[in-house]
């Protein structure tokens, strides 16, 4: 039997925890506890019995660990780089109940939970973050450090980029691309395309702001 990889969860929040939830099922990994670089847990602190380590403690870890990012918000970014500085390498973590096509690529640090369904020849960039129920259409193309909120269904040939987040229940229609920096409102029906930096809502979508600040 292979021996099971020690996984840090950058962040500590609500998120991390349903994925060290999620990591239970999982015969590749361990969760060895959550990382943090802020308030408001102390040193000793412990979430769902595993430690929860500042990130000046990962300097003092021993032998090998692999981690991911279960962080929203896009202040993930300098916190992963940080990470990275201690030489501990991002994997995906895909929950054994979804089915991602043996076709589709994908970067790093991804995070594809409970119920997912990817289609042929589709690429996740990294660090995003599919959640539980998300269908994801064949040829579709999503950009870096992403979210696909629960139940989301993203229909064939769209391109979706990079830090955008995209609300729970929304759909989106086939061969439409959406730009970088959007955020797309729950329930809503994307059928066109959308500029980067907008906050769109609606069944259709209408903008509703523009050159927003990322999530």
């Amino acid at each position: 039997m292979m021996e099971k990889q020690r996984l840090l969860i950058a962040g500590a929040g609500f998120l991390a925890k349903d994925v060290a939830d999620l990591a239970e099922d999982s015969c590749q990994f361990e969760v060895a506890g959550f990382v943090i670089d802020r308030p408001p847990f102390e040193r000793g602190t412990t979430v769902l019995g595993k430690p929860v380590l500042w990130i000046d403690e990962l300097e003092d870890l021993d032998g090998p660990y692999v981690a991911i990012c279960a962080i929203y918000k896009i202040k993930k970014i300098a916190f992963i780089e940080k990470i990275k500085t201690y030489q501990i390498p991002f994997v995906n973590f895909i929950h054994l109940s979804s089915r991602v096509s043996n076709t589709v690529e994908m970067g790093e640090g991804n995070i594809i939970k409970d119920g997912v369904h990817i289609s042929a020849c589709s690429r996740l960039g990294n660090h995003t973050i599919i959640n539980r129920g998300v269908l994801i259409g064949h040829d579709v193309i999503i950009g870096d450090y992403s979210v696909a909120s629960p139940g989301v269904n993203i229909a064939g040939n769209v391109t979706i980029g990079p830090r955008t987040f995209i609300g729970q229940g929304a759909i989106l229609v086939p061969n439409i691309t959406i730009g970088e920096g959007c955020y797309i409102g729950a329930g809503s029906l994307v059928n066109r395309n959308l500029p980067d930096r907008v906050r769109v809502v609606g069944s259709p979508v209408k903008i509703i702001e523009r050159d927003i600040e990322e999530f």
